[in-house]
């Protein structure tokens, strides 16, 4: 597939080479439509949004964020 860019892993590297990996699977995220919908270089669009919104620290869900809150400068 296009977008699978696998990574070899040195059969010497200290943790995956006493694991026998040899390859590390990595697909680029989605491209992202161009403003002017013409050819040119690819943009990305970022499909792991919790390292942009901190999803993982205050949740996705409102009511829970919320219960987190105390609402005050």
């Amino acid at each position: 597939h296009p977008d699978c860019l696998p990574i070899v892993v040195n059969p010497q590297d200290r943790f995956f080479g006493r694991q026998g990996v040899r390859c590390l699977e990595f697909v680029r995220s989605g491209p992202a439509p161009r403003e002017d919908c013409g050819f040119g270089p690819r943009e990305q669009l970022s499909q792991v949004t919790s390292y942009l919104d901190a999803s993982m620290v205050y949740s996705n869900n409102a009511a829970h964020s919320d219960s987190l809150r105390i609402f005050r400068n």
